[in-house]
């Protein structure tokens, strides 16, 4: 299976960090609202 040139296969020596389902959903829609106000800001540049 060809894998990308930039792709790096990482072993982890110690056990994954295991996340909080409802810190990744802030994440998520934190990053969603960045690129809405960013999107926003572009419009309101142009006008």
């Amino acid at each position: 299976v060809p894998v990308h040139p930039h792709h790096r296969h990482r072993p982890h020596r110690h056990q994954p960090v295991r996340r909080r389902p409802d810190v990744d959903a802030v994440r998520r829609q934190r990053h969603r609202a960045c690129r809405a106000g960013y999107r926003g800001r572009a419009q309101r540049s142009r006008l």
